[in-house]
């Protein structure tokens, strides 16, 4: 595990990658230039786990300019919190119950769109928080799931 004082890692990510991928380490940016073309699409989308993103215990990561899609979640973010989790720029669409699923978790989105996912666009869960930065967006408020502090 590495210390919030770790140097940072840039991912550039070009076109899409087909993969189910986990991030645990602290202070990684994982960037492409459009969501329209790159970003993180799932190989598998069983179960709560088989997220296009899951963010697990890191802290100070960032998403940018990324389409997350295929999962059973888009971005699943477990105990990743202060300082927080960032997408900037992304789309999460297309996978098979939520664009965005939080536990324990704090997210900042800032010019992102949830959308057309199976279940709900955004569940959280257990202690966790999103703030929606102008113009992030949760596409219709029928389809967002938000579930009390513990």
């Amino acid at each position: 595990k590495q210390t919030l004082n770790s140097p940072s890692l840039i991912i550039e990510i070009q076109g899409m990658c087909n993969e189910n991928v986990v991030v645990t380490r602290d202070r990684v940016t994982l960037r492409g230039t459009n969501p329209a073309l790159d970003g993180i699409h799932a190989v598998s989308n069983a179960t709560q786990t088989d997220a296009a993103l899951w963010v697990r215990g890191a802290h100070q990561v960032v998403v940018e300019n990324l389409k997350l899609t295929g999962g059973f979640t888009g971005l699943l973010a477990t105990e990743a919190s202060t300082p927080s989790l960032r997408m900037v720029n992304c789309r999460s669409e297309g996978n098979a119950a939520y664009g965005v699923a939080l536990e324990t978790s704090l997210l900042e989105a800032e010019d992102t769109v949830l959308t057309s996912n199976g279940n709900y666009n955004a569940g959280v869960f257990s202690g966790a928080d999103v703030f929606c930065g102008i113009p992030a967006n949760v596409s219709g408020t029928s389809n967002c799931s938000l579930y009390p502090k513990a």
